[in-house]
């Protein structure tokens, strides 16, 4: 059943692109509390750049459901 649900979601791109645009809107550099100390702010970033790598690497898993459309046997016309 999983499957099925990220095939239709691999093969579908407008349904993949917005739910892209979702998670990018959920946590963004713009919510960083400035007022903390250094080492916070630091931590901050650091788990930040680390939720992106992880949400890219889920959909680049994700892709890897895309249907793959058969090719047509190509033949040779000089033959």
């Amino acid at each position: 059943m999983e499957n099925n649900i990220l095939k239709i979601i691999a093969d579908n791109p407008v349904l993949l692109e917005a739910l892209k645009k979702e998670f990018e809107k959920v946590y963004n550099v713009d919510d960083f509390d400035v007022d903390v100390d250094n080492e916070m702010l630091g931590q901050n970033v650091r788990a930040f750049q680390m939720t992106k790598k992880a949400v890219k690497l889920v959909f680049k898993e994700i892709e890897k459901y895309k249907t793959i459309p058969d090719e047509p046997i190509k033949t040779n016309p000089a033959r």
